[in-house]
């Protein structure tokens, strides 16, 4: 590269949410070097830099210019630019003027319009800065922001207010204007520590001079500050500071310069259960929890602020006042409870609407329950009485104080979870409970016990048949009720746990329970309809879950054409079939399924294979050989072998490849040729009782 710079955007902004700033970075980034890549501008490393105040992005060895181009433009039809004879006519001449070139520059070139006169120049080479100019308002403004806001007179959409714009190509400033804000070398430090503008004399000054200033602007490093400074002050105290990654990085996202500051709380308040404790100290005040070293907890927190040079003293005492204001709480709600119980609280269910058209609470329950001693029939080990009583109590803990106050709401089954236990039900229940409402995303755990992974399954459905049955069914980008996730956490539990049973069978359970119930919103509802848009989207569920655990596509496909309602069988199904792909006569028993399907396709079979008409060798010995196989194929079927299922389908193709080697399938003989399509559709039927190979998609296809 004969001439670089480096180049420096940075936008200063009023205080973004810390979910915001991340995402808003790494898209400023993106937009910037797709810029410099269209417009043929060599770059090399990219940084980003994000604070809750600022977003900048910094570039080494930008070039100063495009680089060459040899375009090729398009002039007027040859027929037209040049006479019989090759002499050029005006439009040839005008148009090598206008691109500053001669008529010797053109030549002819057969188009999808016919044949044109074309020619090749080479482009200008605008200067990199002249053309950041025309395009950082248009860069700036397509940041991708979960919500935007306008502010003030001005008619852009933001994340939130931008302040200052900092542009530096090297040492010269890039100056624009965005409404009404002019960019300039100019950038800020932390709010707390200087109001001044900082003049940046280069693009390489940046990170020192804000560290300078008190801000660290790099998040790895910052990071790195809080999570030492954090573990530092835990080790004062001869304590250890609760892991939690989610926490550390809105810290991260929240500050610019990290200031931890050590609180305490009252010892009373250790009696509340833990998970009390730390959501309060979590969710309600971003603050650290701190444990000893077998995992309790001491009664100290962490905050870390965002204030260096503050009075340390004022601010843990505003901290240790709301915590404990929060604990209060907490212990009222938990004492009051307790006085209660939760059986007690399974009739007030029915004061609760649970969905409007689709009944309360207690009738949500009451499914749970029924459902329940429906899933048990299938799944064996699982004493059907603790499923039972799990499932009755899985709802009250929405009534109790703690989590109807909203404060808890986050805790809603794990608080009827500890409840369950303190009040002296089973284990098994009471973990049933705690786990039900898991996974609650994609990165959650999934339920440990098994009777928590079925009370888990049941109460999804039910929230999708639900769902379903009023018509909120997820389209394109449109999920409100997050039941793509709700799916994909069931199946997940499913596979994971290895529980066999019928999937479409429980939803359609499910759906029965309603409709005994008479609800006004199934009147106008079709009950084979609302089966079928569930059953398609529980196999594009699982389809997706077999992609994300890195199966081919058409191998899902292949499995989930014939079976997908026990999704433990089909991944068995899908397994197998990857591996057997390998085999050497794999491809040849595909591109037979492949024959037998396309044969097949439109036909109409009329009835069953007459022997009498087998007149040809191939047809009597594959019918045979197809006999042969079919009562060990259901066998393997049954004990779920499919390795030997496929070894033994793989046993007909020498046999199917002599029928369409040397037998005319769609013979004139419209009795020999119908008889010739039984005998096809019966071997599909062999093969579809383990997939469908005719989805397999084999190179070069």
């Amino acid at each position: 590269m004969k001439k670089s710079n480096v180049l420096l955007l940075e936008i200063g902004t009023e205080e973004l949410p810390p979910s915001f700033v991340e995402p808003a970075a790494q898209g400023f980034k993106a937009a910037v070097c797709n810029f410099l890549s269209k417009q043929k501008i060599r770059f090399g490393k990219t940084k980003i830099f994000y604070t809750p105040r600022r977003l900048a992005v910094l570039i080494q060895r930008v070039a100063a210019k495009q680089d060459k181009q040899i375009v090729e433009v398009s002039g007027p039809p040859w027929r037209s630019a040049f006479d019989q004879d090759g002499k050029p006519l005006r439009s040839a001449l005008a148009f090598a003027q206008s691109q500053g070139k001669t008529v010797d520059d053109l030549y002819p070139k057969k188009t999808d319009r016919g044949e044109y006169a074309f020619l090749k120049k080479e482009t200008t080479q605008e200067k990199t800065q002249s053309l950041l100019v025309k395009a950082l308002p248009e860069i700036i403004q397509s940041i991708p922001f979960a919500k935007t806001m306008r502010w003030s007179e001005g008619k852009i959409r933001f994340g939130r207010p931008i302040r200052w714009i900092c542009a530096l190509f090297g040492k010269n400033p890039i100056v624009f204007k965005i409404d009404g804000l002019v960019a300039s070398p100019n950038t800020f430090g932390h709010r707390n520590l200087t109001a001044k503008p900082i003049k940046l004399k280069t693009a390489l000054d940046y990170e020192k001079i804000l560290r300078r200033h008190g801000v660290i602007a790099d998040p790895i490093q910052r990071r790195s500050a809080v999570e030492k400074k954090l573990k530092h002050i835990a080790q004062k105290i001869n304590g250890y500071l609760t892991k939690d990654e989610e926490l550390i990085s809105e810290a991260v996202n929240t500050i610019e310069y990290p200031d931890p500051i050590l609180c305490q709380f009252k010892p009373e308040f250790l009696s509340l259960p833990s998970v009390i404790l730390m959501t309060a100290l979590k969710y309600h005040q971003r603050c650290f929890s701190i444990q000893n070293k077998i995992g309790k907890l001491r009664p100290f927190f962490i905050t870390v602020s965002n204030n260096p040079g503050c009075n340390q003293a004022l601010v843990k005492s505003w901290y240790e006042k709301a915590v404990e204001s929060r604990l209060k709480d907490a212990l009222f709600y938990l004492q009051e409870d307790f006085k209660k119980g939760l059986a007690p609280l399974i009739e007030t269910q029915k004061t609760v609407t649970w969905i409007e058209g689709l009944g309360n609470l207690y009738e949500k329950t009451r499914r749970l329950i029924e459902l329940s001693k429906f899933i048990t029939q299938s799944v064996p080990g699982i004493e059907v009485e603790l499923l039972v009583r799990a499932a009755e109590l899985a709802k009250v803990d929405l009534l109790t104080n703690m989590i109807r106050e909203k404060e808890f709401a986050s805790l809603q089954g794990t608080i009827g979870g500890i409840y369950a236990e303190a009040t002296g039900e089973p284990l098994p229940v009471a973990n049933a409970i705690r786990e039900h409402y898991q996974p609650k995303s994609q990165f959650d755990s999934l339920p440990r016990s098994k009777e928590g992974g079925l009370l888990s399954i049941i109460d999804k459905i039910d929230n999708i048949v639900a769902s379903f049955i009023i018509g909120a069914i997820p389209s394109g980008s449109e999920d409100p009720f997050a039941l793509r996730r709700q799916a994909s956490g069931i199946l997940a539990i499913i596979t994971e746990k290895g529980f066999q049973f019928d999937l479409a069978a429980l939803l359609s359970q499910d759906l029965k329970l309603y409709e005994q119930a008479g609800y006004e919103a199934l009147v106008r509802t079709d009950r084979t309809q609302i089966l079928l848009k569930l059953h398609q989207f529980f196999k594009e569920r699982l389809a997706s879950l077999f992609l994300d655990r890195k199966l081919r596509y058409d191998a899902a496909n292949a499995v989930l054409e014939v079976c997908w309602v026990n999704p433990v069988d089909a991944w068995q199904r899908a397994i197998a079939l990857e591996e057997f792909r390998s085999g050497k006569d794999f491809r040849d028993l595909v591109i037979g399924q492949k024959r037998v399907a396309n044969i097949l396709k439109g036909q109409e079979i009329t009835g069953p294979i007459k022997e009498q008409l087998l007149i040809e060798k191939d047809e009597r010995e594959l019918l045979n050989k197809a006999r042969e196989i079919e009562q060990p194929l259901k066998e393997a079927i049954k004990q779920q072998n499919y390795s030997e299922a496929l070894k033994l389908l793989l046993s007909l193709r020498k046999k199917i490849d002599d029928l369409f080697d040397n037998v005319l399938i769609m013979t004139g003989d419209i009795n020999l040729r119908q008889n010739r399509l039984a005998l096809l559709d019966y071997l599909k039927s062999l093969f579809t009782k383990v997939a469908d190979l005719s989805q397999i998609v084999l190179e070069g296809e």
